[in-house]
């Protein structure tokens, strides 16, 4: 072997130096990055030490330190060296706790395991009681909570929702705490609640902020004061944060959660068109993600010659799925731009932050873009960090439309404050009102929403009602405002354009009681000087309604009775709909009987009583009382026989009917006598089964019917009977195969159905076999790796191959 040849051992060798020399190296710098010298941000000194000097009759925190001098004692105490003295600690009863020690002529009493309480420090200097020197001192606890403002941030760098608050709060005033965080360490907490992006940063730049102190050995900071620190968590990775609040001198703690995600935020507006009338509210739906706050434009001064800027803030605990924004079409632009903005949502604050386009009128029929993002620019004036857009269509407003008029009964109008109490009474179109009974006024299209969302009406269109024309005398009109207001939206009816005016005339001067069968005209005017109407154009609406006197009587029928129960007399009334009347039949040494009876929509009313347990020819006085007046109507009457019912049954059914398909039973019972009937059992059997059994009761001229299908799936004959009372039908429905003469059919059903269960059901269970075992087998293992091989197998390989190439080399 020549000088210049190498060994094999010497090649081993010096590949394994080269190896030891790169782990070393490897090792150096992690041994280098290990021993980085931990330092601290601030005074130490400006830190609560948890020692408290104290004079005798002074407060102590639990868990400080209270230290005591020979200059603490109390006015009546001798002046006393602590050197060679007893020093014991008493309770407030002068019972021996423990010994104390003296160090440079001071005392340290550690309060960690102390009960609140009073505690005496007795130095007994000469052994008489004279020479005593006590120091009384009293020992307080403290509470302290953290919490974060939300429980869940972003780390999106420069995003509002990455920044919350740590809100401290103690009964303590001059409390600073401790604050760290498990997975976090000093550069991170200074991050988190200072302008800089690690501690030795903050150290360098100096700045006035919250933090005292930072230990980056404890991975910790003191905050000073109780109140809320603001927290940004753009720089934290994400995860789930405990933190840990101490205070920095006794033992009060608490702790506080968030969680940090890193998902992006956005803002959308869920509806891609939004239409509305001038006027109206506009409902602008958003949707906030993983941030509580956003920025809403709508329009472009350039191209709709308006913009409205506002900023919305979600302030709810655990954020809002969807925020409902209503926009006042009817002021929007007209100077407080505030009041034209709300949320449907109590936990949703809007604010403007600009406005372009002074208007003096609402807001144009044109198109509106909407835009909405996370951000806005440095001049405050438009959305910086856009992440959608849609448009607000404006139409025009054309107008009111129609004037109607309608009733309510007189006890119900006043419990109506809004459409939902409308809704729950009855209501009944007409002109001709009884006195007393509430009126409703109707201005159908009137719109203009966002005029009614405060409380008032449009100034250009006038509403009124006056005494109609008479002669010699002025119109005197009036507006409806003053004898009533108009009904809006409630919990469950929404305002849709129609104006509802709920007036109580009965108690106004608009007329006298006295002098009633008065007609009044009721108005809605607007000229061109109303914002919707071109020059020259007008509205003038006109409906007139007319009052009289509260009247009830009984129809000449109410003379005479049927003498049986369920005996209905009616009469004919002026009054409202709805409203319920006082009736009373009273035969003396017989009945007395008082039904009430409710006023039906055509203006009949009709009360019910039970006369079966009286003779024909008894006679009786019947009458009819309105209670909200003196009106009322008496008339004699008198028991008569009563005609005998007549209970008639109709059946129909098919009489053949496919297999499959549905057959079906009419059944009609008609009562064509002159009486109600006494109750009638009708029963209903198809097929075997009771379908149907029941009892009815039938009025003189009246009839109950029902339907009843059945079916077969099978050929053959099925039987129906029915029967009402005294009453019975029977027959027979027939169902047949559809197309029963082609005996193919069948034939072919049977053959296709063996020749599919035996091909495919054989094929595709062997198929499905083959393909389970293919793809459940042991290769599952072996795909997703090196085959046969580990790691530590496939290292040991690629050394054993390097040396063998070392050797081929020799």
């Amino acid at each position: 072997m020549t000088q210049n040849e190498i060994s094999v051992r010497e090649k081993g060798r010096a590949l394994f130096l080269t190896a030891m020399m790169v782990l070393s190296v490897v090792a150096m710098t992690a041994s280098f990055a290990g021993a980085a010298a931990a330092y601290n941000v601030g005074d130490s000194s400006d830190v609560n030490s948890g020692e408290a000097e104290i004079n005798s009759g002074d407060a102590v925190w639990q868990g400080q330190t209270a230290i005591i001098t020979e200059s603490s004692q109390s006015d009546d105490s001798g002046a006393v060296s602590f050197d060679d003295a007893t020093v014991e600690l008493e309770d407030d009863n002068g019972d021996w706790l423990r010994d104390l020690d003296v160090e440079d002529g001071e005392v340290e009493v550690n309060t960690d395991n102390l009960e609140t309480g009073t505690y005496n420090v007795t130095v007994n200097n000469a052994g008489t009681a004279g020479d005593d020197y006590i120091v009384t001192f009293e020992l307080r606890t403290h509470g302290v909570t953290g919490e974060f403002a939300d429980s869940t941030v972003t780390n999106v760098e420069g995003s509002s929702s990455a920044m919350t608050e740590l809100e401290i709060d103690s009964d303590r005033g001059d409390v600073q705490t401790n604050v760290s965080a498990s997975g976090l360490d000093a550069d991170d907490l200074a991050s988190i609640f200072s302008d800089y992006d690690s501690a030795s940063e903050l150290e360098d730049a100096n700045p006035d902020n919250n933090i005292v102190y930072i230990d980056t050995d404890d991975d910790e900071i003191v905050l000073d004061g109780r109140e809320a620190f603001e927290a940004n968590f753009s720089n934290i990775e994400a995860g789930d944060y405990e933190f840990s609040i101490e205070t920095s001198d006794t033992t009060a703690e608490d702790t506080a959660n968030i969680t940090v995600t890193d998902e992006e935020i956005a803002a959308d507006l869920v509806e891609s068109d939004i239409n509305v009338e001038q006027g109206d509210l506009a409902e602008i739906p958003v949707e906030l993600e993983n941030t509580n706050e956003a920025y809403l434009k709508v329009g472009d001064v350039d191209s709709s010659g308006f913009e409205s800027l506002v900023h919305i803030e979600d302030t709810s605990d655990d954020g809002l799925d969807q925020i409902t924004l209503n926009y006042n079409t009817f002021i929007a632009g007209q100077g407080d731009e505030d009041a034209a903005w709300s949320a449907e949502e109590d936990d949703v604050e809007v604010t403007s932050e600009n406005v372009e386009g002074e208007l003096s009128e609402p807001l144009a029929a044109t198109e509106y873009e909407l835009s909405i993002g996370t951000g806005i620019n440095s001049d405050g004036d438009d959305i910086q960090s856009e992440t959608d857009t849609a448009f607000l269509n404006v139409g025009e407003y054309d107008g009111p439309s129609d004037v109607t008029t309608h009733t309510v009964p007189e006890d119900d109008l006043g419990s109506l404050s809004d459409l939902d109490d409308l809704n729950e009474t009855t209501v009944t179109e007409t002109n001709e009102f009884a006195h007393q009974d509430g009126v409703i006024v109707a201005i159908e299209d009137y719109g203009l929403s966002g005029a009614l969302d405060d409380g008032e009406l449009a100034d250009s269109i006038s509403i009124q009602i006056e005494e109609e024309d008479v002669p010699n005398q002025e119109p005197n009109p009036t507006d409806l405002t003053e004898y009533g207001e108009f009904l809006n939206s409630g919990d469950d009816a929404e305002y849709d354009g129609t104006l509802y005016f709920a007036l109580d005339l009965a108690n106004s001067d608009l007329y006298d009681e006295s002098d009633l069968d008065a007609g009044f005209d009721v108005t809605v005017e607007a000229d061109d000087s109303a914002f919707f109407l071109e020059e020259d154009e007008e509205i003038d609406l006109e409906h007139t309604i007319s009052i009289s006197e509260r009247s009830v009587e009984w129809d000449d029928s109410a003379e005479s009775a049927p003498a049986i129960d369920g005996a209905e007399l009616s009469g004919e009334t002026n009054v409202a709909p709805g409203t319920e009347l006082n009736t009373q039949a009273r035969s003396v040494g017989n009945f007395t009987q008082s039904p009430e009876a409710v006023v039906e929509e055509d203006g009949t009313f009709t009360a019910t009583y039970n006369f079966g347990d009286y003779e024909p020819g008894t006679e009786f006085t019947l009458r009819v009382m309105d209670p909200a007046s003196d009106a009322e109507h008496e008339i004699d009457s008198e028991l008569v026989d009563a005609e005998e019912p007549n209970i008639e049954l109709d059946t129909d059914a098919p009489s053949e009917v496919t297999v499959g398909e549905n057959g079906t039973l009419d059944v009609t019972v008609s009562n064509t006598g002159g009486s109600a009937s006494d109750e009638i059992e009708v029963g209903v059997v198809i097929g075997g089964e009771n379908t149907f059994n029941d009892n009815i009761t039938l009025d003189a001229g009246e009839e109950w019917s029902n339907s009843f299908d059945f079916t077969a799936e099978e050929a053959g004959d099925v039987e129906w009977s029915v029967t009402a009372g005294d009453n019975e039908e029977t027959g027979t429905t027939t169902f047949a195969e559809e197309g029963s003469d082609d005996g193919n059919e069948s034939d072919s059903g049977s053959d296709t159905g063996s020749d599919d269960e035996s091909d495919s059901g054989s094929d595709s269970g062997s198929d499905d076999g083959d393909s389970g075992s293919d793809d459940g087998g042991e290769d599952d293992g072996s795909d997703d790796g090196t085959p046969g091989f580990g790691v530590a197998v496939a290292l040991a390989a690629l050394l054993g191959a390097a040396m063998l190439a070392l050797r081929k080399q020799n």
